[in-house]
């Protein structure tokens, strides 16, 4: 698997933008892994689903499909149950067919609600999370997570959404301050 080389931070800086207009096309990233076998895959004109062995059921969770892995990558979420409150921290690969748990050397905190997406210009996935008051950039390289430190961040966000732009060559989040008492204004933020 070692296909990556370098941090991933090679020339990257955050730099805010005030929007005040909604932006049409960004894709969410929350997805829901409901039960123990997870995977649906869109055969044109109908959804199939494929049973299987894959990660614990959960909400909130970040999923985004890596081309240069060939894979889908899914990290985090949150499940409730009689036993309270769980929160992951953990990264799973789907090949269109199998679930596989990676075990990265490092990886972000646990976390849910976050924003996650393939950066096709660095090769590598973006996650940025605010879970636990921390502001945090981490990306993929399909062997590790690596925290990365921009000079800016999006800081405590609500309901982010992040989708990579090829127009750009950059990763985009859109999100509302979490302070919502000022004017009601979007703040987009590309990496």
């Amino acid at each position: 698997m070692g296909r990556r080389s370098g941090s991933g931070n090679e020339g990257c800086t955050l730099r805010a933008l005030t929007l005040t207009l909604g932006l049409a096309a960004l894709v969410a990233t929350s997805v829901a892994v409901s039960g123990s076998a997870f995977g649906v895959q869109n055969e044109g004109l109908a959804w199939s689903q494929y049973g299987g062995s894959g990660p614990q059921a959960r909400n909130a969770a970040m999923m985004v499909y890596d081309s240069a892995l060939g894979e889908d990558v899914l990290f985090g979420g949150v499940s409730s149950g009689g036993g309270g409150e769980v929160i992951y921290n953990d990264t799973w690969t789907y090949n269109g067919t199998t679930w596989t748990q990676q075990h990265p050397a490092s990886s972000p905190p646990e976390t849910f609600n976050a924003s996650m997406a393939y950066d096709a210009a660095l090769g590598v996935v973006v996650l940025y999370t605010d879970s636990n008051g921390n502001e945090e950039t981490w990306t993929y390289n399909g062997i590790t997570w690596t925290q990365q430190f921009p000079t800016n961040n999006p800081g405590v966000t609500n309901g982010p959404e992040m989708d990579y732009d090829a127009a750009l060559g950059e990763v985009v989040l859109v999100t509302q301050p979490a302070d919502r008492t000022t004017a009601a204004t979007d703040e987009t933020w590309t990496y």
